[in-house]
């Protein structure tokens, strides 16, 4: 059974709010790409560490999810617990993340 009605809102909310989440991570990649076109020419490693190191957690945390949507053909009531689950995971850019999504979809 495929997804249908309110669970396609909820999927699309979720949507909205993954971009939001991720605006952040290209927020840094632009800089990042910026400071190298500008002259700096190399950015120290542990620079780029830093910078990316909450987003790489982010990052897969956030394609697991997506993935179980996919895959458990997750939407409305599930797909919003599914993000509640992560706004108390233990790890706080994930349920700052989490919180994000799961806002998104209880508008």
């Amino acid at each position: 059974e495929r997804v249908s009605g309110s669970g396609r809102a909820y999927r699309r909310a979720f949507a909205c709010g993954l971009s939001e989440v991720l605006e952040g991570y290209r927020e840094d990649v632009v800089q990042a790409e910026r400071r190298l076109s500008d002259g700096y020419g190399t950015l120290p490693l542990a620079e780029l560490q830093g910078r990316f190191c909450e987003h790489d957690l982010l990052v897969s945390r956030l394609h697991s999810l997506v993935c179980s949507v996919h895959d458990e053909d997750l939407g409305g009531g599930a797909l919003l617990r599914r993000a509640e689950e992560l706004e108390v995971c233990g790890v706080p850019c994930v349920e700052r993340a989490a919180s994000v999504l799961a806002d998104s979809m209880r508008e």
